[in-house]
């Protein structure tokens, strides 16, 4: 039997019958032929910018590729890195969604982003499903003269449009980190926690009881009315601690 063919018996009542199947057809690559700069308007992934006091630096980083919504299309992420020309950066991680030859969708939400978590990516390896990320988060200290980093690994993956964290458990990609995060509150009846600070996102776990939060600065969302805020937070109480996006009035915001 050649190889890569699968050969199943049946067994009926008319006898035996051989039936072969063809093999899975091959996974959709052709993303990898995409110029991904061309999406957010670059070149040669890097994009000069005046603002009055210099120029601004949007940097590309390696592409990767995964299939990470179960298509059997080749999806893509990448980072893209600002630098003003001072000793900071911001850097965002995106993904590309593949749609076939030529199609190329950019999903609005980065993976990471940020100062810390988002710049202190130093591997990432595609893995069946998703992307696994070597990262380091801060651990709180504040000092020139030792190592504040702690190296983390999560594989992330796309889930209804959203990218989420699927290894070691499922949830947010943003980490709570809890020195990160100085506000604290008591919280009452059955809350919902999502991957991102939508109320179409996926939940993190099905609605239950908490007895408190302990949560970062409130985000505002430009995509939402200007009455709903959304906070990382971290919530404990009735099981094991829970880390996601819940809205500012479920922690006594308003």
């Amino acid at each position: 039997m050649a190889a890569g063919v699968a050969l199943l018996t049946l067994t009926s009542a008319c006898g035996t019958t051989d039936a072969t199947f063809r093999p899975a057809r091959p996974m959709d690559k052709s993303i990898e032929k995409f110029d991904l700069d061309t999406v957010d308007g670059m070149h040669d992934g890097k994009q000069q910018i005046g603002d009055g006091w210099g120029a601004t630096r949007i940097t590309r980083g390696d592409v990767y590729f995964a299939d990470v919504d179960a298509d059997n299309v080749e999806d893509a992420l990448t980072s893209y890195t600002t630098n003003g020309g001072g000793s900071s950066s911001f850097t965002d991680w995106f993904v590309y969604r593949g749609g076939g030859p030529g199609k190329v969708h950019k999903v609005r939400r980065p993976v990471l982003s940020g100062f810390e978590d988002a710049s202190y990516v130093e591997r990432v390896r595609p893995v069946r499903g998703g992307f696994e990320l070597h990262y380091y988060v801060w651990d709180g200290r504040d000092c020139n003269a030792c190592d504040n980093r702690v190296p983390a690994t999560m594989t992330v993956a796309l889930r209804d449009g959203f990218p989420v964290r699927v290894k070691p458990r499922f949830g947010a990609p943003q980490t709570c980190y809890v020195p990160m995060m100085p506000h604290t509150a008591a919280v009452h009846g059955r809350l919902t926690v999502r991957v991102a600070p939508d109320p179409k996102a996926p939940q993190v776990t099905a609605a239950r009881a908490y007895t408190s939060a302990r949560f970062a600065d409130p985000t505002a969302d430009p995509d939402l009315p200007g009455d709903i805020h959304w906070v990382l937070a971290l919530l404990s109480g009735g099981g094991d601690p829970v880390c996601g996006w819940v809205r500012a009035s479920d922690v006594g915001l308003s």
